[in-house]
């Protein structure tokens, strides 16, 4: 499955700044140029820069800052990144990765598995939830011969044993259902527009003993 190199970026950018605590935009480009997201070892421009500060507020709720003084940039409220579990793990997870993968002479001696269903749709997923739209999805459920397209109205992910699942709620059901993100062969965003249930925490709690 293809990758998607937004969300790759977005979290490189924070991991790197959280991890240097403030740093400048020239700092950022040093360590992007040396990045193995950076095919072509270009800077980041700086319209680009602010863009993916813009969405990585509004996709994952951490707020990336600039000291006018010193022009340098750093994560605000840590102390709630570091309580938040969701963040935190997203953080610790890439951290761990981006080192193994920029430490070329020793991607041979560790070894460690891949979650195979995360980055294709899991930014869409996040959006759509955030917006309250629906998605229409091609899912190949086991049970069924060939995938098959329906709407869904998303709640909730969550990674659980190196796959990512999604409870949405679905056409001709009445209760939400799981999707496993890597039996999803296609996904379309729509304009379609739902309310989230009022018994969401309900069903993170379902989808946590589900899976």
């Amino acid at each position: 499955m293809e990758k998607n190199p937004l969300f790759n970026r977005y979290i490189w950018l924070v991991d790197t700044i959280y991890g240097a605590g403030s740093i400048t935009l020239e700092e950022i480009n040093a360590r992007w140029r040396r990045s193995q997201y950076n095919k072509y070892g270009e800077n980041l421009p700086e319209r680009t820069f602010f863009r993916h500060r813009n969405a990585i507020q509004t996709i994952f709720g951490i707020e990336i800052k600039c000291n006018r003084h010193d022009g340098t940039y750093y994560i605000a409220h840590t102390d709630d990144l570091e309580e938040d579990g969701t963040r935190k793990w997203l953080l610790n997870t890439f951290a761990v990765n981006n080192l193994i993968n920029e430490s070329h002479q020793l991607k041979r001696r560790i070894v460690y598995e891949e979650v195979p269903s995360g980055q294709r749709f899991l930014t869409q997923i996040i959006e759509a939830m955030r917006d309250e739209v629906k998605l229409r999805i091609e899912y190949h459920s086991f049970a069924r011969e060939q995938a098959h397209s329906f709407l869904v109205s998303p709640m909730c992910v969550k990674i659980f044993k190196q796959r990512w699942y999604m409870l949405a709620q679905s056409e001709g059901y009445d209760e939400p259902r799981i999707y496993a993100l890597d039996r999803i062969e296609n996904m379309e965003t729509t304009d379609i527009l739902f309310k989230i249930a009022s018994k969401v925490n309900n069903y993170r709690k379902s989808l946590t003993n589900a899976v």
